[in-house]
């Protein structure tokens, strides 16, 4: 059971069948305003499809803002337990709270931070920047980090690369006690990274696909993104692409919510004097010309950038020397310690520039997690260091 991509009247509620046979199983919800669903505001009913691995998604209106629901679902005699999720603030709320997370890899550690933000009841949502589930086997190749054994092997054994595969890897990860607790407890709103499809993926493939191997590219991608809507509590921004993962998320008029995809609609990451090409994009064509007029067009008192990729200008000949091994751990440079990481928007230093740039309004602060890889987290504020290395007077504290 979860629930995500709540609105100021809206959420979805999502849940999942253990067993199927025979005819696909309706499944009735309820939505009340109190933990034993006696004040019920909302019900109705949905059929767990083989076809969407016999999940469910309900999207939920009539509600009210800045409200928290209690839910549960019941098929073939039995009913869920009962969980909790949040609609988003209205206009003239001066406050939001929210939860950030990303990078969950199973293998290297227990989710503690998940079974945390579960005990707090003050959060508006919890923000998922991406690698919701990692997709390498139990016996990465050299190219990956292979930590410790934890006694947490992930399931399936293999890399995913197929529907069952990445099906079975959310399976898996659905099972842990403290993401279940997490889900229970708020609504998520989430975007992607690159291992929710392979590692340092790009537009037409990834650094550990190998077609002779795994097969064609767009087959493997277009199932990692099945998998995805079929297993998160998500609506997807257009029905006609389900591709598409970039939108905003209006909050009343405190903030927007920007989300954006810098994985799978880029060039391939390259290093050298090639990354200066200007015709090279973090976004492609479409979602950068949509994400400048978002932001140009926003009224919000905040606007909030979420992507998986570190935004903030991070490489600079002139660092000291002795900050360059520190950034080459944390996967910031690349892999000589000589310039900046491929992988970031450092890499797409033209693209950046104009997208980064752009952004730079009085009022304005982003959040710039760190990728995945290095499974660190970053904040920038929305001022282009490039240009103007001086602090600004117009942002605000969060």
């Amino acid at each position: 059971m979860a629930s995500g991509d709540p609105t100021q009247d809206q959420v979805v509620i999502w849940t999942r069948l253990t067993s199927g046979d025979g005819e696909p199983p309706p499944v009735s919800w309820t939505v009340a305003t109190d933990p034993h669903l006696t004040d019920v505001v909302a019900s109705g009913s949905a059929v767990a499809e083989p076809d969407a691995d016999l999940t469910v998604h309900a999207q939920v209106g009539g509600l009210s803002p800045c409200t928290a629901y209690h839910y549960a679902f019941e098929a073939l005699g039995e009913r869920s337990p009962i969980a909790r999720t949040r609609t988003l603030p209205p206009r003239g709320a001066d406050h939001l709270r929210i939860a950030m997370v990303s990078c969950a890899k199973y293998a290297a550690g227990f989710f503690n931070g998940y079974g945390r933000i579960a005990e707090r009841d003050d959060l508006d949502f919890v923000l998922h920047l991406g690698d919701y589930i990692y997709e390498v086997s139990n016996r990465p190749p050299a190219t990956q980090t292979v930590g410790p054994d934890i006694g947490r092997p992930y399931a399936p054994d293999n890399e995913c690369v197929d529907l069952k595969d990445y099906r079975a890897r959310y399976a898996h990860y659905h099972q842990d006690p403290d993401l279940m607790a997490m889900h229970h407890a708020h609504p998520v709103i989430g975007i992607v990274d690159d291992h929710e499809f392979a590692d340092n993926v790009w537009r037409e493939g990834s650094l550990e696909h190998r077609v002779e191997e795994h097969g064609p590219w767009h087959q493997r991608r277009e199932a990692a993104f099945r998998a995805r809507w079929e297993w998160l509590p998500a609506r997807r921004p257009d029905p006609a692409d389900p591709e598409r993962v970039w939108r905003s998320v209006r909050i009343g008029d405190l903030a927007d919510l920007i989300l954006i995809d810098t994985r799978t609609r880029r060039d391939e990451p390259i290093d050298g004097p090639a990354q200066a090409d200007p015709a090279r994009s973090q976004l492609g064509p479409d979602q950068r010309a949509w994400f400048l007029g978002r932001l140009a067009e926003s009224d919000a008192a905040w606007r909030l950038i979420g992507n998986s990729s570190v935004m903030g200008h991070i490489w600079d000949e002139r660092l000291p020397a002795q900050t360059i091994p520190a950034l080459m751990k944390l996967e910031m440079t690349n892999e000589a310690g000589t310039g900046p990481d491929p992988d970031q928007w450092d890499g797409y230093p033209p693209n950046a520039t104009r997208s980064c740039g752009r952004s730079a309004t009085p009022g304005m602060w982003w959040s710039c997690p760190g990728t995945c890889t290095s499974a660190s987290r970053w904040t920038s504020p929305g001022i282009d260091t490039t240009s103007d290395p001086s602090p600004s007077s117009s942002l605000r504290p969060a």
